[in-house]
């Protein structure tokens, strides 16, 4: 089983970390899609080093799980402070 972990990070840097992931999720899409087309994808800017499409696909889904998870994740605390 995976360890987990609990992080205590501002909203704002939730979404960073959300952003970072999005874009790591469309250069392995784009990654998968190059490897399943055979290579012949153009104006691809960015790809990542991957033996096969599936393989590719299956760090996509991974990501997509991931940045599904976070909303059910969040915990909004309320600072008396603000």
């Amino acid at each position: 089983m995976t360890e987990k972990c609990t992080l205590a990070l501002n909203r704002e840097d939730v979404l960073q970390i959300l952003d970072a992931l999005t874009e790591r999720l469309n250069v392995w899409r784009n990654t998968a899609a190059y490897l399943r087309d055979g290579g012949t994808a153009t104006g691809l800017s960015d790809l990542v080093d991957c033996g096969n499409a599936i393989e590719a696909e299956l760090v996509v889904q991974h990501y997509m799980d991931v940045i599904a998870s976070v909303p059910s994740h969040l915990i909004i605390y309320n600072n008396a402070d603000s």
